[in-house]
């Protein structure tokens, strides 16, 4: 039997390990890089998803001339867009998604709008994913969202 009839006739039990340490080890890499970058595209989404619910409960008090709100749910991964009494939607955070302190940086969790566009509510709405931080800013009395980041 040559060299060459003995290789052709399989894989060495220290091939297989090689490959397998290797395709473990490329997991394990794609899994810590994929994991932070993930998490902020949720962040962006929740964020974003609640900018485009403000305006749209700003467009409808608006195009009403009547009232219409977004109420942050308290220590719940969650909110509701109402216009008037009538309840438009729900809508949960993406997964891991949570409030900053269990809460909010504002002072209440409903977010009003008048007839003009204008709301009462201002301040800061931060949301946390493993470690990650991202911030919506509520202008008083302008009814304007601004997405941002911190920390």
């Amino acid at each position: 039997m040559t060299f060459l009839q003995r290789a052709e006739q399989g894989s060495a039990l220290l091939e297989w390990t090689v490959a397998v340490w290797l395709t473990a080890m490329a997991s394990a890499i794609a899994a810590l890089v994929t994991g932070p970058w993930l998490a902020r595209q949720q962040l962006m989404h929740t964020a974003l998803s609640f900018v485009w619910d403000c305006r749209l409960a700003q467009a409808e008090a608006e195009r009403t001339a009547g009232t219409a709100e977004v109420d942050l749910a308290p220590y719940s991964p969650r909110y509701s867009v109402y216009h008037s009494a009538l309840w438009i939607k729900t809508v949960a955070f993406d997964d891991g998604v949570q409030y900053h302190d269990g809460y909010l940086q504002m002072g209440t969790g409903r977010v009003p709008f008048n007839a003009q566009g204008d709301s009462t509510t201002g301040g800061v709405v931060r949301w946390v994913d493993q470690g990650q931080e991202l911030d919506v800013t509520l202008y008083l009395g302008a009814g304007w969202q601004e997405v941002g980041s911190q920390g």
